[in-house]
Order: C-alpha cells, then sequence, then structure tokens
C-alpha cells in the first residue's frame, strides 16, 4: 500500500507499507514538493507492488500535497482557456 506524508520544510513523501514477521514497516518510494508525473513513475520503479496513479494523486490531495494537474486535465484547462478567448478549436 502506497500513502503520502508531509516532511519537514514543504517536503512530501511516497511511502509504502509492508508487513513483516516484525511487524508493519514503511519505506520511501519518492520524496517531492509537488506531485508530478516524473514522481509518480519513480515511486512505481521502486514499488514491491502496482500503484495506481490516481490513488496516489487522492492520497497526495487528502494529505494536502500540492498536485499538477495530469496531462488530460491540462490539456483540458487549455482548450476552455482558448474557448474563452473566442478562438475556435
Amino acid at each position: 500500500m502506497t500513502f503520502v506524508v508531509a516532511r519537514p520544510a514543504g517536503r512530501w513523501e511516497i511511502r509504502e507499507s509492508s508487513s513483516t514477521p516484525a511487524g508493519p514497516r514503511a519505506r520511501t518510494l519518492a520524496t517531492f514538493r509537488t506531485l508530478t508525473p516524473d514522481i509518480i513513475d519513480l515511486a512505481r520503479s521502486r514499488s514491491t507492488t502496482p500503484v495506481d496513479a490516481g490513488a496516489l494523486r487522492r492520497s497526495a490531495l487528502r494529505a494536502g500535497a500540492p498536485v499538477t494537474a495530469g496531462a488530460c486535465d491540462q490539456a483540458a484547462g487549455e482548450l476552455l482557456h482558448e474557448l474563452t478567448a473566442g478562438r475556435r478549436p
């Protein structure tokens, strides 16, 4: 299971928890100031289990971390901006 936690000085960590004979443990997959697709890819490459990007973004938002818009959301925003300015697609 992956989750996001706050660290000092405006930093955030993506962590992965696992069960061991000695009890639950967590390890850091990535550290960030703003969650970006590159950070998600880094966490995926270091994780021992599959990481759902959408669930990770939701976890970051619940924790209060800044999250960049996904590619689809960014493209939609640009389209709306152009339409508002009176330009046609």
